[in-house]
């Protein structure tokens, strides 16, 4: 979920580690990363030990309850941007990562397109680039990341005041 959280290296990189491993070196606390290769592999192993946390979550509620999660307060949030490979592109099919609060807002928010299931965000960028998808929607800071993307610098990045995501 670049740039929030990713593996690099067999490691946790990313925003998120970052701020967790700086909560460790001052509270004293030891974190122990769990890689996995799905956002819903992270939810399915979530609250199997007291001690599992998942790290970055989008802040809702109902979300979180739905998935057995408690949330903290966000560290960052914004309005979602729609991506399109071309400015005016006709959206009715949206890549999305399957069972994760993006694609469950655009579900409630959109209810006329159609979700075309990913395991990642890379994958949904890689659907709209093949033409599998007409858009994705990503928080403003996974825009950034995409755009700066030399293969996804072309592409069309507008927000949509429709969705806010609170991480």
């Amino acid at each position: 979920w670049q740039p929030f959280e990713y593996e690099k290296d067999g490691q946790a990189d990313g925003i998120t580690p970052d701020v967790i491993r700086a909560i460790g070196e001052d509270t004293g606390i030891q974190f122990h990363f769990v890689l996995t290769p799905s956002t819903q592999d992270v939810y399915a192993g979530a609250g199997r030990d007291t001690e599992d946390t998942v790290m970055a979550v989008s802040y809702d509620y109902l979300w979180a309850n739905d998935h057995d999660l408690f949330v903290t307060q966000p560290y960052v949030g914004g309005s979602a941007m729609r991506v399109t490979k071309r400015p005016g592109a006709e959206v009715k099919r949206v890549a999305v990562v399957k069972d994760g609060y993006l694609a469950n807002e655009i579900k409630k928010t959109y209810p006329e397109l159609t979700q075309i299931p990913c395991l990642t965000f890379e994958e949904c960028m890689q659907a709209v680039k093949k033409g599998t998808a007409d858009c994705v929607f990503l928080n403003y800071y996974q825009a950034s990341y995409y755009r700066a993307a030399s293969e996804y610098a072309d592409f069309n990045y507008q927000p949509d005041e429709n969705i806010v995501q609170n991480i």
